[in-house]
């Protein structure tokens, strides 16, 4: 995922894909770089020269921005980049040594936050950038050309499909709510209690599981009413302190919410919100709304009403009082 590390293990194997483990092993021990590369760039989209070929690139007809498609040469290709790389939080990816044991190696975590995100290209080598200039190969270098597929984060959704290869993701960013929310996902009693759990997606609807460090908040809207979203503090419904979860593994839940009054079409709206973890603000402003649903029925837990007033044991009879006198005499007989 574009800007999220991630792990990357490396291995050192025979021709039949088994792994060598034997220090007497050729490569068991192996000391390899990792060399990021653009797509296409200069000096590693070359075929290797031998004694009766002329070099010649595998980009010959291109269209070059601003141009007119014309056959080209090497030199008029981009550079190969290094920038947006990073291994284990260091800047300098390219000059990192890697180092197998026992034919293998946790190299650790991989981040890449560059130019664009898509399809991109990285090699390993068993020699560094050291004797011939920086990007340039060596004839004696084993090259091991890799690609990876780093989307960005595209919005969030209902976790409806948990599976790594099934999208979640909702048409117009409006989502029905799931089935276990209230009566069907389409009513619900006020007070309650609710659970609901958000998935941040990729551009192709996948969870990106390498994310936690974004925030989500969860606001409610009844067009024409005062009813809200909010989570109980004590004995009372806090709805006026914002309700923010911090994702984990791509997932952000919300648990024991409650909804304050009846409302005939209330909806939710989770949004991303800025975090002092999200620094390149990769999920702000990434949100959905819930299709509508009804708030009605029996309060659930709502506080009983007052007692009614106690019974009146004792009247003072009427009278007609013409003066003061009149009822100044009138007391006097009733006490």
């Amino acid at each position: 995922m574009y800007g999220f590390p991630f792990n990357v293990g490396l291995f050192a194997v025979d021709v039949t894909g088994t792994v060598v483990t034997h220090p007497e092993d050729v490569g068991s021990q192996a000391q390899v770089f990792f060399r990021p590369v653009a797509v296409p760039c200069l000096n590693v989209d070359l075929l290797p020269s031998t004694a009766s070929a002329v070099l010649k690139p595998w980009v010959f007809d291109t269209c070059m921005v601003g141009g007119s498609c014309l056959h080209t040469r090497m030199v008029d290709l981009p550079k190969c980049a290094l920038e947006g790389w990073t291994i284990n939080d260091k800047n300098n990816a390219a000059q990192q040594e890697i180092k197998l044991s026992s034919g293998a190696a946790d190299i650790g975590k991989f981040l890449y936050d560059g130019m664009g995100e898509g399809m991109k290209r990285f090699m390993f080598t068993t020699t560094g950038f050291g004797r011939k200039l920086p990007y340039e190969l060596s004839s004696r270098d084993d090259t091991f050309l890799m690609e990876i597929n780093l989307p960005r984060i595209n919005g969030l959704g209902f976790p409806v499909a948990r599976s790594p290869t099934q999208s979640n993701a909702c048409p117009g960013d409006v989502c029905p709510l799931p089935t276990t929310f209230g009566t069907g996902g389409t009513t619900i009693p006020p007070y309650a209690k609710f659970n609901l759990t958000v998935a941040i997606l990729d551009t192709n609807g996948l969870i990106v599981t390498g994310d936690s460090q974004s925030q989500v908040q969860v606001t409610s809207e009844c067009p024409g009413g005062t009813s809200y979203v909010g989570s109980r503090v004590g004995e009372f419904l806090d709805v006026l302190t914002p309700l923010v979860s911090q994702a984990k593994d791509g997932m952000v839940s919300f648990k024991n919410l409650e909804i304050s009054d009846l409302c005939p079409s209330m909806t939710l709206t989770f949004r991303c919100i800025s975090s002092a973890n999200d620094t390149k603000l990769l999920c702000q402003n990434k949100f959905f709304t819930t299709q509508s649903f009804v708030v009605e029925g029996v309060v659930v837990g709502a506080p009983p009403p007052p007692p009614p007033p106690p019974p009146v044991k004792a009247a003072l009879p009427l009278g007609n009082f013409n003066n003061p006198a009149a009822f100044t005499t009138f007391l006097k007989k009733i006490k």
